[in-house]
């Protein structure tokens, strides 16, 4: 994909799938849609935001887990954190966001969520 600032930003488009093809796959909601975003171009967008984009998409999942419901799969989770070049942790919190987002499978990805932020903010400090 070309680098279209409005329509296909390249923070988005990096790899084989960009991230509204997974959202729309995976029928993410509001919340879970700007979880999966925050957290795929964290750092690409701009490596001075990336854990600013963490903690907004910390903020969106404990905002579904006080309100919401459920979705389906058609993109492996695996193969888009891969395509995406994400860490453990962030590879994690994505698998977890799309696996029938119940409430437990949230607060896992959550967990995972708040482990790649404790890991960055400990690098900044160092």
């Amino acid at each position: 994909m070309n680098n279209d600032i409005i329509n296909h930003p390249a923070h988005y488009t990096d790899g084989k799938f960009e991230t509204i093809e997974a959202l729309e796959s995976w029928r993410l909601g509001y919340h879970l849609g700007n979880a999966v975003k925050y957290i795929s171009r964290a750092g690409k967008k701009s490596k001075d935001t990336e854990l600013e984009d963490l903690r907004k998409a910390r903020w969106y999942i404990k905002r579904y887990l006080d309100h919401h419901q459920e979705k389906v799969e058609s993109i492996g989770a695996m193969e888009y954190a891969m395509d995406k070049g994400l860490d453990q942790d962030l590879t994690l919190a994505v698998r977890y966001l799309a696996a029938q987002p119940k409430y437990f499978y949230v607060l896992q990805a959550l967990v995972a969520l708040e482990n790649a932020i404790r890991v960055r903010e400990a690098r900044a400090n160092d």
